[in-house]
């Protein structure tokens, strides 16, 4: 599951970054200075997709209990992942920003791979939504039957989501009941 995870992660990542430094150096004459902040009601709208952007780090919490060494783990895996994404997402801002694709466009990341690369890049782009995509629906598989599991600890579920596997470690019935009802 963790592998998956990884991949899935890797061909959503990957790409961005090779559009991102492609664009970079392709278009690095026309990179924007920096403006004056916009207006409030556009500042608001972007910060709706950046807090999607950002939003499932903490899902690390919900695994905490199968983590080893989790005190020293979790808060060092979540400031390296802020950091990380918050450069991740920089570096791509600055590339679309000097490509400037289609003013509007109805889906700006094909957009941007196909001002980079043509159709091809504009299919790159496609493949890249669907692994993330991929990527969040596992990982929801992963952290959600955890949540299930505890609600049965606490008696809030039957008993049947809260059996351990004795080999994984892992909520196996809260897994597959997800797992079948996603």
């Amino acid at each position: 599951a963790v592998r998956l995870l990884q991949w899935a992660s890797f061909l959503k990542a990957a790409p961005l970054l090779l559009f991102a430094g492609a664009g970079l150096l392709l278009f690095r004459d026309d990179l924007p200075m920096p403006g004056a902040l916009p207006p409030l009601s556009a500042l608001e709208a972007s910060a709706l997709v950046v807090f999607y952007a950002f939003v499932g780090f903490e899902n690390v919490m919900v695994a905490a209990g199968e983590t080893r060494d989790a005190r020293r783990t979790i808060p060092r895996a979540l400031v390296q992942t802020i950091v990380a994404t918050a450069a991740f997402y920089f570096l791509i801002q600055l590339a679309y920003t000097a490509v400037a694709p289609a003013p509007r466009a109805e889906a700006p990341m094909i957009a941007f791979g196909a001002a980079i690369a043509g159709a091809a890049g504009a299919v790159v782009m496609t493949l890249t939504a669907l692994a993330s995509l991929v990527g969040n629906l596992h990982s929801n598989l992963l952290s959600t039957p955890r949540m299930t599991e505890a609600m049965a600890v606490q008696g809030l579920l039957p008993g049947w989501f809260a059996r351990i596997d004795p080999r994984t470690g892992t909520p196996g019935n809260a897994i597959l009941f997800f797992t079948v009802a996603a």
